[in-house]
């Protein structure tokens, strides 16, 4: 599934209270860094990705609605 929103604000910009916004209107589970620090997994797909292997975006954002903050900010585009 695609993602409804993409936030493409840098972090520590209220990319936090953002996250919050957005799930509690119904955008959610959205994705932010902490959520990539809490998950051994996501932790390595994002490190490859800096690396220049890109994940498959559908799989990087399974079951997430929405993303803001680090590492969605570097990769908006793609």
């Amino acid at each position: 599934m695609a993602l409804y929103v993409i936030g493409a604000g840098m972090g520590r910009t209220g990319t936090y209270s953002l996250k919050l916004a957005l799930e509690h209107l119904g955008f959610g589970p959205c994705h932010h860094m902490a959520d990539v620090h809490a998950n051994p997994e996501q932790k390595a797909l994002w490190r490859a990705a800096g690396q220049g292997q890109l994940p498959t975006w559908d799989a990087a954002y399974a079951g997430y609605l929405s993303a803001v903050d680090w590492p969605t900010a570097h990769f908006w585009r793609e």
